[in-house]
């Protein structure tokens, strides 16, 4: 995904766009919620909405995803 500011509700449309599944509003939020639960995301409003970004602990995580996938793949 491009680095653009989404909020919650606008998510489902934009996955969509870059991955061709459209996750339901329900279940976006409950990710966002899981996720900031477990420090990988923090939440900040700017007017009425509430945008959502990596913290360190996420950028961490995201990046040892990356290389476990990458591992993973080179094995197929």
């Amino acid at each position: 995904m491009k680095k653009k500011k989404v909020y919650a509700y606008a998510l489902p449309s934009q996955i969509e766009k870059e991955f061709g599944y459209s996750p339901s509003k329900l279940m976006t939020y409950f990710v966002l919620y899981k996720l900031e639960d477990e420090k990988l995301i923090s939440a900040a409003f700017e007017g009425r909405r509430k945008y959502y970004k990596l913290t360190a602990k996420g950028k961490t995580s995201l990046a040892n995803g990356k290389r476990l996938l990458s591992s993973l793949s080179k094995k197929l």
